[in-house]
């Protein structure tokens, strides 16, 4: 497997960061670091953290998602519920006297005693998101793995694993209880037409750019999409000897899936495109199969549609957020609720 890429990785956050300000996010939010990187982020002053050299450099080098201006619970998400870490600021925590405990909580599920994961988390990971606003029901750890070159989803949904296309099923449907299941589960050529209309042709305009999907030969880490043309019988059993094979200790008593850096914010941006990723407001993102938004997410998905998305050259960013923003407050009106009482 070849080494860590720094400049590989950095190019692959800032391609995904640059995606989101194509759907929902305010592309003033993305903060890129000065010329020789940020200077609040050094060896000196990550060492409580006990951090590889390869780490410290990466988030020094990292352009980060700026959330002032909002609400400690309406933080910017880069995934569903998932806020995305800011490590400068972090760093003067660290300055300022927090504890480097509280931080390795926030950003990697454990505070560094290995009381969460069995050994503790590596020095070679650095965390991705910020759970320090979240409850513990969504909280959304990802690790980026310098040793390993991959990433980390803890605990991962079994839906984002999947590249088919969620709908939700009802009690009487069902009849045992809402859940979401998969309609289509393929590896998609073509993610925008599994999200067009029926009554459009396949001629779908180029969007974003992406680069294509490193095979797990090249990564040698374990992946869950099945490739063109394989048999997926006996898919699982293999996953499961691989696992129990490969994944390091302090991960085996839980699930949590890897892919190389750049195939998963490819497999992102395809949830978005898909609307299995469902912005509500321009820092808040949910998930498009959860039951308990089911109501919110039907009504959602036909105005991203009605808007454009997923066809970047057509797509009307601020008059989709505006209809979404109405549909918010008129069918969920208590998520604004903190909001407006401290107006």
């Amino acid at each position: 497997m070849a080494g860590f890429d720094r400049d590989a990785t950095v190019a692959a956050i800032r391609d995904y960061y640059h995606f989101l300000t194509k759907m929902y996010l305010d592309g003033d939010r993305i903060m890129e670091p000065p010329p020789g990187g940020w200077p609040d982020i050094t060896p000196e002053i990550m060492r409580p953290l006990k951090k590889t050299d390869a780490v410290v450099d990466l988030l020094r080098h990292l352009p980060y998602i700026n959330d002032s201006g909002t609400r400690n619970d309406q933080r910017v998400h880069m995934v569903p519920y998932g806020p995305s870490a800011v490590w400068p600021d972090m760093a003067r925590d660290l300055v300022s006297g927090i504890e480097p405990a509280t931080v390795l909580f926030c950003t990697d599920g454990d505070g560094g005693s290995g009381n969460i994961w069995p050994g503790g988390i590596p020095s070679g990971c650095a965390g991705l998101t910020d759970t320090s606003s979240n409850d513990e029901d969504n909280d959304v750890i990802l690790l980026l793995d310098t040793e390993r070159d991959c990433i980390w989803w803890m605990e991962c949904p079994t839906e984002v694993e999947h590249e088919g296309v969620w709908e939700l099923v009802t009690v009487e449907e069902r009849g045992d209880a809402n859940t979401p299941v998969v309609v289509e589960d393929v590896a998609l050529d073509d993610p925008d037409d599994q999200v067009r209309s029926d009554d459009e042709d396949n001629d779908s305009c180029p969007s974003e750019e992406e680069s294509p999907l490193t095979s797990d030969d090249e990564t040698g880490s374990f992946h869950d999409d099945a490739e063109d043309g394989e048999d997926s019988q006996g898919s699982d059993e293999e996953r499961d000897n691989h696992e129990e094979d490969q994944s390091p200790q302090w991960i085996r008593d839980e699930y949590c899936p890897s892919w190389d850096v750049t195939e998963f914010f490819d497999k992102l941006k395809r949830h978005f495109r898909q609307l299995d990723f469902v912005p509500i407001s321009p820092t808040e993102v949910i998930e498009g199969w959860e039951p308990r938004s089911e109501e919110l997410v039907e009504e959602l998905k036909p105005i991203y549609r009605k808007h454009g998305w997923p066809d970047l050259e057509v797509y009307r960013k601020e008059e989709c957020l505006a209809e979404v923003e109405k549909a918010v407050h008129r069918i969920d009106p208590d998520r604004f609720q903190d909001e407006n009482d401290s107006d």
